[in-house]
């Protein structure tokens, strides 16, 4: 992201990505009165989530379906999760990279 905002092309990166993982989405966990009802649904989402998941995978499903977890690749299943924390906005910038080698 700091060199995206320092106006580094996107087509001059490369980035070494061996596994995608996935990432919460800020605004859910984002303190302030400004977030306070996203925090809330996204909590209660949380804890359905958790309640009807049958499996891992099926866990992660529905929290990406909810919101709360997003993907850089939408068309690659993240295989870890690191609690990385990302905006709407990091994750398009994010996106405008086109060259990952993964």
């Amino acid at each position: 992201l700091w060199l995206l905002r320092n106006d580094v092309c996107p087509d001059k990166l490369t980035w070494i990505m061996p596994r995608d993982s996935w990432l919460i989405d800020r605004a859910t966990l984002q303190p302030g009165p400004t977030f306070v009802r996203q925090f809330r649904e996204s909590y209660g989402a949380t804890l359905e989530a958790i309640g009807a998941a049958t499996s891992t995978d099926d866990l992660f499903d529905r929290l990406e379906t909810a919101g709360t977890l997003l993907r850089i690749d939408p068309s690659v299943r993240p295989s870890m999760y690191r609690c990385a924390t990302v905006s709407h906005l990091e994750l398009e910038q994010l996106r405008r990279i086109p060259d990952i080698v993964r």
